[in-house]
């Protein structure tokens, strides 16, 4: 059931802007300079399809690794989605948003340990049924399943940190404030990646957010066979019409290792709180900031403007 939630939030920010611009434009953002600590891809897994229902269908995450000499799909092991644990559907009626948040389980079915796995969006831009607008999604239908192709719409999801319920307003939920972000030449580093290991083409990029996994104590570390946790989460305006309002929808994200822990600060957070999340079980020594206000990570970590 989609709850309906009534309440004041300031305006709507640069930070917003921003992150929507990442996720649906073909030009980079202005470069910033690279951090300390630079986020260093490892060898990228296969690319899967993670789908949005507002329905009760629920679909584990699939793998859509591509074989470069035969073009077909092949399975990936190296992932094992196990269940969903959760799905929350929330409804803004002031900023006139719907978000929804799936966390699901996987195994680790590699020999080596997970630091910092990370699903970074991904614009499958070759593929016969290609990710739209120059977004990470595709498959977007209405409750009639009736699909919408239109670009803007596609353009007007974006990636959120989970949220929940908090008397009469949508906060960050903790537990499952998955979301990263990334400066374009870290996401032009995983598609340099992906290209050596045959995982996209030229033609498709990776984008300049994602989802960071962990454990199921909340640390990011997860040892080969053991059980990891992921919160994707996305959110979209509601429109006036019922039949251009997404019901069903997929990202296609790029798994990979990142060597550095990082925290990203959600819409419906502090940045105060953003930080408190860096502590343990995460440890992580850097603090994404999106946006034009001047706040920084504090001592004893970095602050990575976005």
């Amino acid at each position: 059931m989609i709850q309906t939630l009534r309440h004041t939030i300031k305006p709507l920010s640069i930070a917003t802007i921003m992150l929507i611009f990442f996720a649906s434009c073909n030009q980079n953002p202005p470069q910033i300079p690279a951090p300390t600590t630079a986020v260093k891809p490892g060898t990228p897994l296969s690319p899967l399809e993670v789908k949005f229902d507002l329905g009760t269908t629920n679909t584990l995450p699939q793998a859509i690794a591509r074989d470069t000499k035969s073009l077909t799909y092949l399975p990936d092991t190296s992932i094992a989605f196990t269940r969903q644990v959760s799905k929350v559907v929330l409804d803004d009626a002031i900023t006139n948003r719907r978000y929804i948040t799936t966390v699901y389980e996987f195994t680790n079915q590699t020999t080596a340990t997970f630091k910092n796995l990370t699903f970074y969006a991904y614009n499958w831009a070759s593929n016969a049924n290609p990710t739209i607008g120059g977004t990470a999604f595709r498959g977007i239908q209405n409750s009639s399943l009736q699909p919408l192709t239109n670009p803007l719409i596609a353009q007007s999801i974006r990636p959120e940190q989970g949220v929940v319920q908090s008397s009469d307003s949508v906060v960050t939920d903790p537990s499952n404030a998955h979301m990263q972000a990334f400066r374009p030449s870290e996401a032009q580093a995983v598609k340099v990646a992906g290209l050596a290991a045959n995982q996209l083409t030229t033609a498709d990029d990776v984008l300049e957010y994602g989802f960071v996994a962990t454990n199921l104590t909340g640390g990011r570390s997860i040892l080969a066979g053991g059980t990891g946790r992921i919160a994707f989460a996305t959110s979209f305006p509601i429109p006036n019409l019922a039949t251009d309002a997404p019901f069903k929808y997929s990202i296609i994200v790029q798994p990979t290792d990142e060597s550095v822990a990082r925290v990203t600060r959600g819409f419906e957070e502090t940045t105060a709180a953003a930080i408190a999340r860096t502590g343990a079980p995460v440890n992580a020594t850097e603090v994404a900031l999106i946006g034009s206000d001047t706040d920084t990570a504090g001592a004893g970590l970095s602050t990575v403007r976005l």
